[in-house]
């Protein structure tokens, strides 16, 4: 490994696993080729890439280790969980101070029995078939177009760029490390009518949903992403481990494959706030504007992570408004 790498596969994966692990493949897929990231990039936070579902079954142990000691997460059997979508507060909270700008909501998933999105080209295609497919089957309130982006027109793209839904091409180390070379090959972006749901045709994940709604309302956003996400996995064959749950390209986002950040406003030091030390606040391009998401959600349910989220907003909203309230007496 790179000198100075804090990867957290290399603490979990010792000489007697490697040696066990190794002599393994999954499919055509080595053991190094599954932790070529950590291997050629010293700022490699995990350092695992998942290229199947074979993948996970053949080096199990070296997951299993991970989990436990990295996300405190000893997984027995994965129970799909539902999701209580009874109106959030933070909506109400900030209908007139507009601390929180967006929350976006994203599903991340790949088709069972095929290699996931970014390290197999051979079946790209086929499989941006069968996931365009099912989205045009959706119901009338979360229909939309999808956009082959080989070949895309001018005026499509600039419509994509509008909405920030262009994906760009992977990097030269992304490519270094197994993601596919052939860009834009048997891509596509799905963009509901209503524009409020953005869905990702193998980018890095074979699906990748995303709610595309403005302002602080999480139920809403909520109720975007669940109706295209239940159509789906109604009418597609999802890979999901009976101990891991979804799986996807990158580890850190195995179990449910929800992830929930927002865009707030405020000028309040955020670290201050209770229950920041959950969640990574990264300062954006405006003045006091962050995006704040849950550093870790392995392990946690959806109903965990949108409860969390949702509380931690409130309780920025609340700062933020009475510092302007304040301020505005003074």
């Amino acid at each position: 490994f790179p000198k100075g790498s804090q990867a957290f596969v290399i603490d979990v994966l010792t000489d007697k696993l490697y040696a066990e692990l190794s002599a393994k493949k999954a499919g055509d897929v080595t053991l190094d080729q599954t932790i070529a990231s950590a291997l050629q990039d010293e700022k490699e936070t995990v350092g695992i890439r998942v290229a199947n579902e074979s993948v996970v079954n053949e080096f199990e142990p070296l997951f299993s280790a991970l989990f436990e000691k990295h996300f405190n997460w000893k997984p027995e059997k994965y129970t799909e969980s539902k999701i209580d979508n009874t109106p959030f507060a933070t909506a109400v909270a900030d209908t007139e101070s507009k601390v929180v700008s967006k929350i976006t909501q994203h599903r991340f998933a790949n088709l069972s029995a095929t290699g996931f999105g970014v390290f197999n080209s051979d079946n790209l295609e086929e499989k941006s078939k069968i996931i365009s497919e099912a989205l045009e089957s959706l119901a009338e309130g979360s229909k939309g177009k999808f956009y082959p982006l080989e070949g895309i027109s001018a005026e499509d793209k600039e419509k994509l760029t509008k909405l920030s839904a262009l994906p760009a091409a992977f990097s030269e180390q992304e490519v270094k490390i197994g993601y596919g070379s052939d860009w834009p090959k048997g891509r596509g972006v799905f963009v509901s009518n209503n524009e409020q749901v953005i869905v990702y045709v193998n980018r890095c994940d074979a699906i990748e949903i995303t709610s595309n709604i403005e302002g602080g309302d999480l139920s809403k956003s909520t109720d975007c992403v669940e109706q295209v996400w239940s159509h789906l996995k109604s009418k597609l064959s999802l890979a999901i481990h009976d101990k891991f749950g979804n799986l996807t390209t990158h580890v850190s986002n195995f179990g449910t494959g929800f992830k929930v950040d927002a865009v707030v406003k405020s000028g309040q030091d955020l670290s201050k706030i209770e229950g920041h030390e959950k969640f990574t606040i990264t300062a954006q391009g405006a003045e006091n504007c962050y995006l704040i998401s849950l550093t870790n959600t392995v392990g946690l349910s959806e109903q965990d992570i949108l409860d969390t989220t949702n509380t931690f907003l409130i309780k920025i909203v609340a700062a933020s408004t009475t510092n302007t309230s304040a301020a505005v007496s003074e």
